[in-house]
């Protein structure tokens, strides 16, 4: 057994001379190792989020439909169906994916994104320390 006693870490057997101190002992042992969990627990993580956005179905895409009309003149013969989106990537900090995750999907729908026109798929992975 160890104890904070007067600021110093007391090993094997302690002696407790009136109860204040018992309590403050307690107390302070309690504290010390709620400190230490928290201190090894890690509450959030890094995650990469990429949120790909394009434009819905029976949405006129200009700018895919020219891309589409110029390639056969760059020699790229039966490429159909281009479209033009957009990627965004970011880091995100949370407690875990799922968490990082909806609050992706929240930020892509409400800012990112413009839900009438737009479609968005969103993918959360943990980020690479190193």
């Amino acid at each position: 057994m160890s104890a904070l006693l007067d600021g110093r870490w007391l090993n094997g057997p302690v002696l407790i001379s009136n109860w204040r101190d018992f309590v403050r002992w307690e107390t302070e042992r309690d504290m010390g190792e709620r400190a230490r969990r928290i201190d090894c627990e890690d509450p959030t993580m890094n995650y990469n989020v990429l949120v790909d956005v394009r434009l819905r179905g029976g949405i006129a895409d200009p700018a895919g439909a020219t891309i589409e009309r110029v390639l056969p003149a760059l020699g790229y013969e039966g490429v159909t169906g281009v479209s033009v989106g957009k990627t965004v990537r970011f880091v995100m900090e949370a407690a875990n994916e799922f968490e990082a995750a909806a609050r992706a999907n929240d930020l892509s729908a409400s800012f990112l994104t413009n839900p009438v026109i737009e479609d968005a798929e969103v993918t959360v992975r943990p980020a690479d320390d190193t």
